[in-house]
């Protein structure tokens, strides 16, 4: 039990690293204007309305690496063969995209999109990590 919950906390932690990453790259290219008000409900509708598609697509493509990248770990980390800590390293993800959709306006394909990606890529990198215990084991 102890070695699942410490995959996935480590899975976790992998994800968010490179979400925040992506999300640090695209602020670069689309940088909020200075002295903006991240407090005020309008301001932030109205900056993410403004946002390119590009911008959103950064984002997802975040999503996409963080999950799968955050399941392989929890994978590699567990070692037993089998896809529970990938799995909920995805849920997980997804219930927090469930809250940031909540709290932000996103566009409408940006909501679809980014709340399909979790299960899947947390699948894949399952399969993967216990693919590659399978190869060193």
């Amino acid at each position: 039990m102890v070695k699942r919950i410490l995959s996935v906390v480590l899975g976790l932690i992998c994800a968010m690293i490179i979400i925040s990453g992506m999300e640090m790259l695209n602020s670069l290219f689309y940088a909020p204007p200075k002295g903006m008000n991240f407090e005020d409900p309008a301001v932030m509708r109205a900056m993410m309305a403004a946002l390119p598609v590009t911008a959103f697509l950064l984002v997802l493509l975040g999503f996409i690496l963080g999950t799968f990248v955050g399941a392989l770990v929890a994978a590699l980390v567990h070692k037993s063969g089998s896809l529970v800590p990938a799995i909920v390293v995805g849920v997980i993800l997804m219930v927090a995209n469930a809250a940031n959709l909540y709290l932000l306006q996103h566009p409408l394909w940006f909501a679809v999109l980014s709340t399909a990606v979790y299960l899947p890529m947390a699948y894949l990198g399952g399969i993967v990590g216990n693919r590659l215990v399978k190869q060193k084991g």
